[in-house]
C-alpha cells in the first residue's frame, strides 16, 4: 500500500453506504454466526446445555447435575493435526516469454522464504483449525514498510483468531472465494484508545451517537468499532489492438486517458507507455523517443480493434462508522482476505457452512445429559441401611453404627408407644438399593459411537475390537482422511490463491535495489542483490500447489530414501551425486556443510553443471571420463573412510581401556566407601553396646546396694528384738527367783 498519513474525510455519503454495506453482510453472515457460536459452546466449558434448561437445574432446593464432558475436541484435533502433518508448499512454473525454470525457482525460493520469515503455516492452520472447530477461518495478506525509515516494504502474513471479525462478500460464488467484492476486518477500541490512536478525526467525542440508529452497532458507552473495509473498484477502460506494422499487432489499454502495454495478459498499470496518445481510431507519437527507430513525432497508428474493458482496484478504508479515517489503495486486483470453510451447501435460499463439531452437537448434549443422569442416579441412591417404625429403634444398640461395629447382637423395640398394640413389631427391615448405572453406561457407549460415525472417525477401542492387521488399520485411517478431505480442500484453494496474490505483488513491492532472502526446497537459506525491474525482467510464472508435503516434513523421508539408495545402487556416479545432499540432510552444521561441500568440488565438470542447472549434451567419451573420475573420487573416499575406521578403532581401544580403568576406580571407591559405612556401623553399635553395659551394671550395682542396705537394716532390727527378748527372758527368771520363798512358804503353810 502506499504510505499516507491518516486523513479524514468528510464525505458523509459514503460512509452511510459503508454502514449500509456492513449492515447488509452482516445480516447475511447472523445464520453461519449463530450456528458458529452454537459449535463454540459446544465446545466451551459449560458445553451445550440450553440456557433454559442449565437455569431449571440450578434453581435452589431442586438442584440437578448439569455436567459436561467434552468428547469431539479429540476428534477435531485428528483432523488439525493432519492439516498440521500434511502442509502443503508452493510450486512455480515458467510461463510465458523470458521466464525459465531458473527464473521460476528464484520466484518459489522468495515466496517460500516470505512464508518462512511470516509463519504462515501459523496463519493457514489457525484458519483450518477454525474451519473445523467452527464452520469458517481467514488469515489477511497486508503490506508494510521494514522500519519508519525505510523505504522497503514487504509481504505480511497474518493469522486472524476471531473468526466473527471478518465478514466478507456474502455474493461469492467462486470456491476459493477469489471474486469478493468487498470485505470488513472488525476490531474494538476503548474511546481513550481511539483518541490517541487517530488524533486526526474530526470527531472525538462520541456521546451524540451512543443509542442513534444506525451507530448502534458501532458505538457504545465504552468502545469504538474500527473496520478496515476492503473494496473492489471497477474502472473502464479500452483494449485496443494498434497496427504498429507488426504481424500481430500491439495490444495496449487505455485507462483514464493513458496507454498501458498488454502484450502481457496481466499488465503493469502502474507503467505507462511514454510519447503515445490516443486520438480517436489512432495512437499517435506525442514526444520524441521513437525517433530513433525511425517514428517521427506525430505518427498515427491505426487502431485495429477496441473492445471496452473493467479493471478492478482494491482500495482499503478505515472508518468508525461516522467518518473516513484513512484510505489506501492496494497493489493487487483481489480483496488480501484468505477464506478456508467447511462443506458449503444452500438450504431455501441461504449459505449453509457445516463445521466437524456442527455433526456431533446434538450427541455431545446426549452424552452429557446421560453423565448427568448417572451423577443423578448415584445420588439418588439410599443412604440409609435399615427401615422400622418410629421409635423402634431407641435402645441400647446403636443402629446408626451397626453396619460398622460388630457386636454380638441387636435390639430394637418390640412395641412402640405410638404402636399401641401389645402384638411385636416386625423386626427392622434392611434396605438394600441398586443404582440403575448399568444401562446408562451402555447408553453412554452407544452415545459415544453414534458421535464417532457422525464424524466418520473410529476410535481406538474400535480398531483394536474390529481390526487386528496393520493393512485394516491402515484402511481406518484412510477412510478418516476422506471424510475430512473438504477442510484440506478449502485450505489449499486459500493457500493457491494467496500465493497468486504474492507473485503478482512481487513486482510492485520489490522494484527497487536491496538484498532478498531466498529458501529452496531443501531448506537451506541464501541471499541475493537485485536491481530495479528485476522481476518484470524474468517474464511471466504460474503457481501451484505441490502435491509434496512442505519440504522441513520431507527432509527425513528425503534422508531415509538416500540412505536407501546408497545401499542398493553400486554405481559410482549415483553414489558421487547422492552423497553430499546426504550429509547436508544428517543435519550436521558446519562440519557437513564443509564435507558436502568437499566431496561435491570432487565431482566430474559435467555433474556440477547439471547441479548448477547448467544443461550439457554429453559424449560417450565424456561419460567415461565422468565414470573414471567418479571412480578415482570414490578410491579417494574409500581410503579415507578406512583411515576414519582405523581412527575410530583406535578411539574405541582407548575408550575401552579408558572406561576399564574408570571402572576399577569406581569399583575401587565403592568399596572403601563400604568398608567405611561397615566400620563406622560397628563401631555405633559397639558404643551403643557398652553404653547399654554400663547402663546395665549401674542398674544391677544400684540394686545391690539397696539390698545391702535393706539387709543391714533387717539385721539390725533383728540383734534389737533379740536383744530386747534376752532382756525381758532375764527379768522374768529375775522375778520368778524373788518370788519363789514365798511360794514355798507359802507351800508349806498350806500343809
Amino acid at each position: 500500500m502506499s504510505r499516507q498519513d491518516p486523513k479524514p474525510n468528510a464525505d458523509q455519503s459514503r460512509v452511510d453506504a459503508i454502514r449500509s454495506t456492513f449492515d447488509r453482510y452482516f445480516d447475511a453472515w447472523s445464520g453461519v454466526h449463530e450456528e458458529l457460536d452454537a459449535d463454540m459452546k459446544c465446545l466451551s466449558m459449560d458445553g451445550p446445555w440450553p440456557e433454559k434448561e442449565r437455569k431449571a437445574r440450578e434453581t435452589p432446593g431442586n438442584e440437578r447435575p448439569c455436567l459436561h464432558e467434552d468428547v469431539i475436541t479429540q476428534f477435531n484435533n485428528i483432523t488439525i493435526n493432519q492439516l498440521e502433518m500434511n502442509p502443503m508448499g508452493i510450486d512455480v512454473q515458467p510461463e510465458g516469454e523470458g521466464a525459465d525454470e531458473k527464473t521460476a525457482e528464484f520466484v518459489e525460493n522468495r515466496i517460500r522464504q516470505i512464508e518462512y520469515e511470516q509463519n504462515g503455516q501459523h496463519a493457514y492452520l489457525t484458519a483450518g483449525a477454525s474451519a473445523v472447530n467452527s464452520s469458517i477461518g481467514f488469515w489477511e495478506l497486508e503490506t508494510d514498510w521494514r522500519s519508519p525509515f525505510s523505504w522497503e516494504r514487504y509481504v505480511c502474513i497474518r493469522p486472524i483468531q476471531d473468526n466473527k471479525s471478518v465478514l466478507v462478500d456474502p455474493n461469492c460464488k467462486k470456491p476459493d472465494w477469489a471474486d469478493m467484492g468487498g470485505a470488513f476486518k472488525l476490531s474494538r477500541i476503548t474511546h481513550d484508545e481511539f483518541k490517541q490512536k487517530y488524533p486526526n478525526a474530526k470527531i472525538q467525542d462520541f456521546e451524540g451517537f451512543i443509542g442513534k440508529a444506525g451507530y448502534q452497532k458501532w458505538i457504545d458507552s465504552k468502545t469504538v468499532q474500527i473496520a478496515a473495509f476492503w473494496e473492489v473498484v471497477k474502472k473502464r477502460g479500452s483494449l485496443l489492438l494498434v497496427d504498429d506494422g507488426t504481424p500481430e499487432g500491439w495490444s495496449m489499454f487505455e485507462l483514464g486517458g493513458k496507454l498501458y502495454d498488454a502484450r502481457d495478459e496481466d499488465p503493469d498499470l502502474s507503467r505507462e507507455i511514454p510519447g503515445l496518445k490516443r486520438n480517436k481510431n489512432a495512437v499517435v507519437i506525442s514526444g520524441d523517443g521513437y525517433a530513433e527507430i525511425g517514428y517521427e513525432k506525430g505518427r498515427a497508428f491505426p487502431i485495429l480493434r477496441d473492445s471496452k474493458r473493467f479493471v478492478p482496484q482494491v482500495k482499503k478504508c478505515l472508518t468508525n462508522g461516522i467518518e473516513i479515517l484513512e484510505e489506501t489503495d492496494w497493489e493487487d486486483e483481489e480483496i488480501p482476505i484468505l477464506v478456508v470453510t467447511g462443506r458449503v451447501k444452500f438450504e431455501n435460499g441461504k449459505r449453509v457452512i457445516d463445521s466437524q463439531t456442527r455433526k456431533a452437537r446434538t450427541g455431545q448434549l446426549l452424552y452429557d445429559l446421560c453423565i448427568s443422569s448417572i451423577q443423578e442416579e448415584a445420588a439418588r441412591t439410599p443412604k440409609f441401611l435399615w427401615l422400622g417404625y418410629e421409635g423402634q429403634f431407641d435402645t441400647s444398640t446403636d443402629w446408626r453404627k451397626a453396619h460398622r461395629e460388630p457386636a454380638a447382637y441387636a435390639e430394637a423395640k418390640a412395641t412402640t408407644e405410638e404402636n399401641g398394640s401389645e402384638k411385636p413389631l416386625p423386626l427392622p427391615q434392611l434396605v438394600r438399593s441398586e443404582p440403575q448405572i448399568s444401562a446408562l453406561l451402555e447408553l453412554k457407549v452407544s452415545i459415544l459411537l453414534s458421535i464417532q460415525n457422525a464424524l466418520g472417525m473410529s476410535s481406538t477401542e474400535r480398531k483394536d475390537r474390529a481390526s487386528k492387521s496393520g493393512k485394516a488399520l491402515q484402511q481406518l485411517q484412510e477412510d478418516m482422511n476422506v471424510a475430512t478431505y473438504h477442510y484440506h480442500n478449502s485450505l489449499r484453494m486459500a493457500q493457491l490463491r494467496q500465493y497468486r496474490i504474492i507473485n503478482r505483488l512481487l513486482p510492485k513491492i520489490e522494484n527497487t535495489q536491496r538484498e532478498i532472502g531466498l529458501r529452496d526446497v531443501k531448506g537451506n537459506y541464501s541471499t541475493q542483490e537485485i536491481g530495479n525491474n528485476h522481476y518484470q525482467q524474468m517474464g511471466r510464472h504460474e503457481v501451484v500447489i505441490s502435491n509434496a508435503k512442505y519440504y522441513q516434513s520431507l527432509q527425513e523421508e528425503q534422508s531415509d530414501f538416500a540412505e536407501s539408495l546408497m545401499g542398493a545402487v553400486k554405481d559410482p556416479m549415483i553414489l558421487m551425486a547422492v552423497l553430499p545432499d546426504l550429509i547436508r540432510m544428517k543435519g550436521l552444521g558446519v562440519y557437513g556443510d564443509d564435507l558436502a561441500k568437499m566431496i561435491e568440488a570432487m565431482q566430474p565438470p559435467q555433474m556440477q553443471q547439471a547441479r548448477n542447472g547448467d544443461k550439457q549434451e554429453m559424449s560417450p567419451a565424456m561419460v567415461q571420463q565422468m565414470v573414471a573420475q567418479a571412480q578415482q573420487a570414490m578410491q579417494a573416499l574409500n581410503a579415507h573412510a578406512k583411515q576414519l575406521e582405523q581412527e575410530r578403532d583406535q578411539l574405541l581401544m582407548e575408550k575401552q581401556a579408558k572406561t576399564t580403568e574408570l571402572t576399577l576406580q569406581k569399583e575401587i571407591h565403592e568399596m572403601d566407601n563400604a568398608a567405611k559405612v561397615e566400620v563406622a556401623t560397628i563401631n555405633a553399635s559397639v558404643k551403643e553396646s557398652i553404653e547399654s553395659i554400663d547402663a546395665e551394671v549401674a542398674r544391677i550395682k544400684h540394686i545391690a546396694d539397696v539390698l545391702s542396705a535393706k539387709f543391714q537394716l533387717d539385721h539390725q532390727s533383728t540383734e534389737n528384738a533379740l536383744d530386747r527378748a534376752h532382756e525381758a527372758d532375764l527379768a522374768q527368771k529375775q522375778a520368778d527367783q524373788q518370788q519363789q520363798p514365798a511360794l514355798v512358804a507359802q507351800n508349806q503353810g498350806a500343809e
